[in-house]
C-alpha cells in the first residue's frame, strides 16, 4: 500500500490483479483493471510525478498508470515468467524490481521506456524485495543463499555480502535515512542491518520466535515499522535502533 502526495491511498491486488484506489475525502474508491489479464500485482508506489508504478509477480510486466490521464502503460520484461517480487523508484524515476523466478535485478529506464536484467551471481532464483538508498544505489537480497546485494545502476557492478550465520535467509533489503540496509531473517528471528560505511552486520533479535516480516517501512525519524504473520499474536513492532532519541522521542 501506498499514499500519493495530495493524499490518496493505492493498494496492489494479487488475487484479482487490480490497482485499488481510495480518495480518503470523499471516501470514494476506483480499481483499476489491467488491459489485459497480465498476472498477479505485488506491490504498487507513487514515484516523484505521482505516477502510480507496480509491478507483477506473477506476468513479469512493469505497469504504470498515468498520473493525469490515468491511461495504463505495460512493459514486459526481456524475460519471460520472471515475476518481479518488489518494487522501488529512484530519484529519477527508474523503477527497480526483483527478478524472483529468475534470480536478477531488473530496472525500467525512465527515460527509454526499456527493461533491462542484471544477472545476480549467487541468487538460485527468489531475489526479493528491492530498496534504493539515497545515493541511488539499489538493493536486494538473494533468500535461498542468505546474501544482501547492492547494485551500482551507473557501472552496473553487483557487490554481495554475506549473512555471517548459517541459514540465513533475507526477506527484503531496505535502507534507512543514513542508507545503513535493513533486512529481516525468519530462520533466526532477528532484524538485520549492514553497515553503509563499514559493510558489517548487527542483529538484533525480534519479539517473537520463527517471526516473519513481510515488509519494513522506515519513517522520517529514522525508526523502523514492520508487522508479522503466521503467528499466534499479531503486532505492529516499533523499532528504535538507537534507542529513545531527541530525533526520535517515544510515540504517545
Amino acid at each position: 500500500m501506498h499514499q500519493r502526495h495530495e493524499g490518496r491511498v493505492y493498494w496492489a491486488e494479487l488475487k484479482t490483479g487490480l490497482v485499488g484506489e481510495l480518495d480518503p475525502v470523499t471516501g470514494k474508491q476506483i480499481r483499476y483493471a489491467l488491459p489485459e489479464q497480465a498476472g498477479a500485482i505485488e506491490e504498487v508506489i507513487v514515484d516523484k510525478d505521482d505516477n502510480i508504478d507496480f509491478g507483477l509477480i506473477w506476468g513479469s510486466l512493469f505497469g504504470r498508470i498515468d498520473a493525469v490521464t490515468r491511461k495504463i502503460h505495460m512493459y514486459p520484461t526481456p524475460t519471460p515468467d520472471n515475476g518481479i517480487y518488489g518494487l522501488a523508484v529512484d530519484q529519477h524515476g527508474n523503477m527497480w524490481g526483483g527478478g524472483w523466478q529468475k534470480g536478477d535485478i531488473i530496472k525500467w529506464d525512465a527515460d527509454t521506456e526499456l527493461v533491462k536484467e542484471y544477472p545476480v551471481p549467487n541468487s538460485w532464483g527468489e531475489v526479493r524485495r528491492i530498496g534504493v538508498d539515497s545515493k541511488g544505489m539499489v538493493w536486494a537480497t538473494e533468500y535461498p543463499s542468505g546474501n544482501i546485494v547492492g547494485l551500482d545502476p551507473v557501472t552496473g557492478e553487483i557487490s554481495e555480502y554475506k549473512i555471517p550465520v548459517s541459514g540465513a535467509k533475507p526477506y527484503e533489503a531496505w535502507a534507512d535515512k543514513q542508507d545503513n540496509v535493513w533486512s529481516s531473517d525468519q530462520v533466526h528471528s532477528t532484524m538485520i542491518r549492514l553497515d553503509h560505511k563499514t559493510r558489517k552486520f548487527t542483529f538484533y533479535p525480534m519479539p517473537q520466535p520463527n517471526q516473519s516480516v513481510p515488509k519494513i517501512q522506515v519513517a522520517d525519524d529514522n525508526t523502523i515499522w514492520f508487522g508479522t504473520r503466521n503467528l499466534p499474536i499479531t503486532t505492529a513492532v516499533h523499532f528504535y535502533p538507537n534507542g529513545y532519541t531527541a530525533e526520535a522521542p517515544p510515540l504517545p
